[in-house]
C-alpha cells in the first residue's frame, strides 16, 4: 500500500459561490491542532496570485494550474502522520472548467494527465448552488445559470468516471452537519473523531 493510498481525502467540488471555503473554514476549525488531518486551501487563487502575469491559452494555463493542485495534494500526502486531507477544490476542477469554457478535447487532454490520481480520492463533496444567496463581490463572475450548468457538469464528470461523490444541499449548518456525517462514514481513523482537543466526540456523530 502507497502512502497515498493510505490516506483518506475528501474535495469539496462545485461551480464558484457555493460555499466551499466556508466548509473548508469550518472543517479547518473542527480539526485545529490535529497533526493528522490537513486542510489544503483552494489551489487557484493562490495559484494566480503567484502568477499575475500568466499568458498562454486556455488549456495550458489550465494544464500549469492542475500541476500545482496536484503537486501540493501529492506533497500533503506524503507526509507520514497525514490520515486526512480535506481540500478546496481538487484535480478535477481544470477538467470540467475546460469542459464547459474551452472543448472536450482539451477537458480529455487534463483528463488523461491525473487519471491514475483520482482513485486516490475517499470522496468528492459536491455543493449545490440551490439555496446560496448570490454573491456581490466582483470576483464572482459565474451567472445562475452558469453555477448550475458548471454543478451538473461535476455530477456528471464524477458519474461518467465512476468516481465516488455525495451532493450536499441546505443550510451552511445542515451542509456541515452531512459533510461531518460523510467523513466520519468513510474514514478509516475514527479516531480522528475521539479526539477531544477536536471539539466532538464520535458518539456526537
Amino acid at each position: 500500500m502507497t502512502v497515498e493510498n493510505s490516506v483518506d481525502k475528501f474535495a469539496f467540488i462545485g461551480p464558484a459561490s457555493v460555499g466551499k471555503t466556508t466548509m473548508t473554514g469550518i472543517f479547518r476549525n473542527r480539526f485545529v491542532g490535529d497533526p493528522r488531518v490537513t486542510i489544503i486551501d483552494e489551489g487557484a487563487e493562490i495559484f494566480f496570485n503567484s502568477h499575475p502575469d500568466i499568458t498562454g491559452n486556455f488549456v495550458d494555463v489550465q494544464e500549469r494550474l492542475q500541476d500545482f493542485v496536484l503537486a501540493r495534494e501529492k506533497a500533503v500526502a506524503s507526509q507520514p502522520q497525514t490520515r486526512l486531507i480535506v481540500s478546496d477544490r481538487s484535480v478535477i476542477d481544470t477538467i470540467v472548467y475546460t469542459q464547459t469554457y474551452d472543448n472536450v478535447e482539451n477537458a480529455d487532454r487534463l483528463l488523461q494527465r491525473v487519471k491514475s490520481w483520482l482513485p486516490t480520492y475517499t470522496s468528492f463533496i459536491l455543493l449545490s448552488p440551490s439555496g446560496v444567496p448570490d454573491d456581490p463581490r466582483p470576483a464572482r463572475l459565474e451567472s445562475k445559470d452558469e453555477r448550475l450548468a458548471i454543478y451538473e457538469k461535476f455530477g456528471e464528470f464524477c458519474e461518467g468516471n465512476n468516481l465516488p461523490y455525495v451532493d450536499i444541499t441546505g443550510t451552511i449548518q445542515e451542509r456541515a452537519d452531512t459533510i461531518h456525517r460523510v467523513i466520519f462514514d468513510r474514514v478509516a481513523d475514527k479516531t480522528i473523531f475521539e479526539n477531544p482537543q477536536n471539539g466532538f466526540q464520535a458518539e456526537q456523530i
